[in-house]
């Protein structure tokens, strides 16, 4: 089952690797020094997840906002294609490859902003089994010595 958490940290990685000296951030929160290589903020937002059976389908859309401390049309028209080709058909995640369905970019007065909407199919979480505690353990015990005592 792939987290939403880990859809976050693998587009942040995958920026952090392909733009090493840009800062990446989860959380947004302006600040001029972080500006001066590139600052990217990643923002994954879940628009819907239907269930059936034992599989969810869900939906969503990832942001990736570039923020460039002196924007030009030329630097800005090259950050759109650098990105639009980094995220071009899918994006790896825990193991699985999800297919990126639109791709969508925006360029406003200080940023670039590339929408992605994902759509895809996981199974259902399923639950951590509990770890026996002190009364499971001395129950079983007791069961194992009835049984045994039986024989």
């Amino acid at each position: 089952m792939i987290q939403y958490v880990d859809l976050l940290y693998s587009v942040s990685k995958t920026l952090k690797e392909n733009y090493p000296k840009a800062k990446v951030r989860v959380n947004k929160k302006k600040s001029e020094t972080e500006i001066e290589n590139g600052l990217f903020y990643v923002i994954v937002s879940p628009l819907e997840s239907k269930t059936a059976f034992n599989r969810r389908e869900k939906l969503l859309n990832i942001y990736i906002e570039y923020i460039e401390e002196v924007k030009t049309q030329e630097s800005s028209l090259k950050a759109q294609q650098e990105l639009e080709e980094l995220f071009d058909e899918y994006i790896e995640v825990s193991g699985r490859c999800l297919p990126i369905n639109n791709k969508r970019l925006v360029d406003n007065y200080d940023n670039i902003t590339l929408q992605m909407t994902l759509k895809y199919y996981d199974s259902k979480g399923e639950k951590p089994q509990e770890t026996p505690d002190a009364t499971y353990t001395a129950l079983m015990k007791l069961l194992h010595l009835r049984v045994n005592a039986e024989d």
